[in-house]
């Protein structure tokens, strides 16, 4: 790979850098030769490393693989990956918490902090653990990301900052299961866990759930309309939920 790879310089650094840069070079050349020499077709390359290099080296990459094989280069290198994982690939580092890990990046309750609506967040008090186990448990049978508070790695964390923080960036439905046994008024998400306010914005994710048949209309507009009773029956409760919200805006 022609270059000026081999160009003297006698700074501290340059062996390492000329290491790397050989190591590049022979990583790309080996890569673009097996596509070559397998017949694959092909229209450009994409070549991702996590080393990093110098817009020289970049360019140099990419004039001699256009060169050799005739193909565009996308080279992504350490720092441009890093770019895209904080700006419009966010959903990849929420998706992978094993690799993308605090304290690098920000978790609540299991779950990574990185925007990506993906999940059905289900919030309930205490006496209503029951309904909200089944109902997570059968939703994660249909396919569905469930978060629920009763089941959740809460220790030391605060409830209602932990829901309010998943909810925005985790959420793409908000199910909050309301009873008479919640705190206070019974129209009311339940306890300190109420993570919308109702001139939210954000009340286009909340879908009320009714533990027992509705007692008032605390919620107005669309909240009330879609909110779904669970009394008599779980299972009708759970047909009706499902009908709530479109595919297409359903994840699973």
């Amino acid at each position: 790979m022609p270059s000026t790879f081999d160009r003297p310089d006698k700074r501290p650094d340059h062996h390492i850098r000329l290491q790397r840069a050989r190591g590049l070079a022979q990583k790309l050349e080996e890569d673009s030769r097996k596509i070559q020499d397998h017949g694959h077709p092909c229209h450009g390359l994409v070549f991702l490393c996590t080393a990093t290099f110098t817009a020289t080296e970049r360019d140099e990459a990419v004039s001699f693989v256009q060169a050799t094989f005739g193909w565009p280069l996308d080279l992504f290198g350490l720092e441009r990956l890093r770019l895209l994982l904080t700006t419009t690939c966010t959903s990849v580092v929420a998706q992978h918490s094993s690799i993308f890990c605090p304290p690098f990046f920000p978790a609540a309750a299991g779950l990574s902090l990185s925007p990506a609506a993906d999940h059905l967040v289900i919030d309930h008090g205490d006496a209503d653990s029951a309904l909200a186990f089944w109902l997570a448990r059968r939703l994660c049978l249909e396919g569905y990301r469930v978060w629920c508070r009763g089941l959740a790695p809460l220790a030391g964390s605060s409830v209602g900052e932990t829901v309010e923080a998943l909810v925005r960036s985790r959420a793409f439905r908000y199910l909050s299961i309301i009873s008479p046994s919640s705190p206070g008024n019974p129209d009311s998400p339940p306890g300190d866990a109420g993570a919308l306010p109702r001139d939210s914005g954000d009340l286009d994710l909340l879908l009320p759930v009714y533990a027992t048949r509705s007692t008032g209309s605390g919620w107005t507009g669309n909240a009330q309309a879609r909110s779904r009773s669970f009394r008599p029956d779980w299972a009708e409760g759970l047909k009706q939920l499902l009908a709530t919200w479109r595919p297409a805006v359903a994840p699973h």
